[in-house]
């Protein structure tokens, strides 16, 4: 898979759709919604070095993930970085 989207905001309300995503290593993912009111941070607990950044304006992000391993992440309003309410996962396979 060389890329894929994840929603949140909008019709998808306080959640991530899909919440967890399975790509391989050097796929790209696009956050879609409004950063505003749903701010992206990287979550605790996966792989060291996440490549998602701390996203709080604008509505895309595209984020490669070049290496293997599981890079969690969240809302900063709606979620927590140990991955309780508005959070997600994305799963990288070599």
């Amino acid at each position: 898979m060389t890329g894929t989207a994840v929603a949140f905001g909008g019709a998808a309300g306080n959640t991530y759709s899909p919440r967890c995503l399975r790509v391989r290593a050097g796929a790209s993912v696009t956050f879609t919604g409004s950063f505003g009111g749903h701010p992206l941070a990287p979550g605790m607990g996966g792989t060291a070095g996440s490549p998602i950044p701390m996203q709080s304006s604008g509505s895309s992000a595209a984020v490669t993930f070049p290496t293997a391993g599981y890079y969690p992440y969240y809302c900063t309003f709606h979620g927590s970085a140990t991955g309780t309410g508005m959070a997600g996962v994305v799963w990288v396979e070599p």
